[in-house]
């Protein structure tokens, strides 16, 4: 009786073992299955060229100052890390930031903030930042954490799959994810990128496209969600000590930051009161604000491109026979000069409609003449473009007539260059939001009336929130 019993033991745990592996072999396969994983996001079909670094200077300078002084921090629990967040509309330049970064070391019009970054925190320690490793994920790609009925424990374990699943397609290391899927109910992501990366490179970590999983017409489940990703890449930024940037068009880290949306701690499962839709503060000592621990959003706001960087866009493009201008032998210059004016004006200086604009250009530079944008040109573009563009180029088609005329409001502010400070509120048909909230439901592209100014003698940051 007793040998039986021993044997059902051994065959019960022989079963339950062999359970084991083939989950872990369906785990294994389900996360080297294809799926679409970009490191680069950018526009490949209309991206004509990798333009100079030109007005991300203050920005790149800025994003390395905030990672620079972040190292400095020995206790986080005493000091907050900054974590580096944008929440512009379309085409701003959140996506390609990181590779503005990346590129910026090298680039001769970023030389003479490098050395300043130098003579504060070292030589070595600016050449380590600029040489990180990108780690990209793009949450439009992470299709399940987008489901609307997920709750916070589901969504923890699909976003770090999701993570372990793109850290593996970037190294093809069997190995790390053996030990991930044995040891994944105790690991957090800094831990499950200790696996893939073990070389001691920092790395730089980019959440793009937050808006994804932001997706409920609940703005404060929306908040809940936000603030889930927020936790979960936290450990990258304040165990790792490695660079972490979000990016999208909500504004709603920046507002968990300056204690906007409160918590219940009444209740068993943490909810966020979104009663606070007005530009009140609330105390950072008050025990219900949320927030998470160790970091803070540093809102990083990307400028539009004026009229010389088109000009230099557009100079660079010719020169490197990406652009050809007809008839221009004798008054390149002044083609150029028309041109860049030109696209300036019909654009503002949206990086992504400026890309737009000379691709078309590009393919159709016959009806150009003496660099001069003709009224017929412009609707034939904006025809051409409308299906592809239609948000960008003609956006307040989608709201009602009480949005319109604040949407107009605004924009009129907009060409008297008017400021607005980002905390100001303002009600539309019920609806009370800040200037940044506004500017996400509109699809404003902000500007900043300073840019980031970081003085190295105070470790001190001159930065306006002021906007046009």
């Amino acid at each position: 009786s007793s040998s039986s019993s021993n044997n059902n033991t051994n065959n019960n745990a022989q079963n339950q073992s062999g359970n084991n592996t083939d989950a872990i072999v369906m785990q294994r396969t389900l996360i080297k299955a294809n799926f679409q994983v970009t490191t680069d996001a950018t526009h490949k079909s209309v991206t004509l060229v990798n333009p100079p670094l030109m007005n991300r200077l203050s920005v790149v300078f800025a994003f390395a100052a905030i990672v620079l002084l972040n190292e400095e921090i020995k206790n986080p629990s005493e000091e907050n890390l900054r974590l580096p967040v944008t929440c512009q509309t379309s085409g701003a330049g959140k996506t390609v930031l990181p590779r503005r970064f990346m590129e910026a070391y090298f680039d001769v019009n970023f030389e003479s903030c490098r050395v300043k970054l130098e003579r504060r925190f070292g030589e070595e320690k600016v050449k380590n930042i600029f040489q990180s490793k990108y780690i990209y994920l793009d949450l439009r790609y992470a299709a399940r954490l987008t489901q609307t009925t997920v709750d916070k424990d589901t969504f923890g374990s699909l976003f770090r799959e999701h993570f372990a699943r793109v850290l593996w397609h970037l190294t093809k290391d069997d190995q790390a994810l053996e030990q991930y899927l044995s040891q994944q109910s105790t690991l957090d992501c800094n831990g499950i990128a200790s696996l893939f990366f073990t070389d001691g490179q920092k790395l730089f970590l980019h959440i793009d496209e937050l808006d994804a999983v932001c997706i409920t017409t609940n703005d404060r489940t929306d908040a809940e969600r936000a603030y889930w990703v927020w936790e979960l890449v936290n450990p990258v930024l304040v165990i790792g000590r490695n660079i972490v940037y979000l990016s999208g068009k909500i504004p709603t880290l920046l507002d968990i930051g300056k204690g906007r949306y409160r918590a219940k701690p009444q209740t068993q499962n943490t909810q966020i009161d979104v009663s606070s839709n007005n530009s009140q503060e609330s105390s950072s000592t008050d025990e219900s604000a949320f927030t998470s621990p160790n970091s803070s959003p540093f809102l990083i706001v990307l400028n539009y491109l004026e009229s010389v960087h088109i000009l230099e866009i557009i100079q660079n493009l010719v020169e490197t026979n990406q652009l050809t201008l007809p008839n221009t032998k004798n008054n390149a210059e002044e083609v150029i000069r028309n041109l860049s004016e030109c696209v300036y004006k019909f654009t503002g200086g949206v990086p992504r409609l400026v890309v737009y604009l000379l691709s078309h250009i590009r393919n159709n530079n016959k009806d150009i003449k003496n660099g001069v944008l003709s009224a017929e040109y412009q609707a034939r573009f904006v025809g051409d473009w409308r299906t592809r563009a239609s948000s960008e180029l003609t956006p307040w088609t989608r709201f009602k007539k009480d949005f319109r005329s604040l949407y107009h409001s605004f924009m009129m502010l907009s060409a008297l260059r008017i400021p607005l400070n980002l905390d100001d509120s303002y009600e539309c048909s019920g609806k009370r939001l800040n200037v940044l909230q506004w500017s996400k439901f509109f699809g404003f592209h902000i500007q900043s009336k300073d840019q980031h100014t970081f003085h190295e003698d105070k470790d001190q940051f001159d930065y306006s929130c002021v906007v046009y």
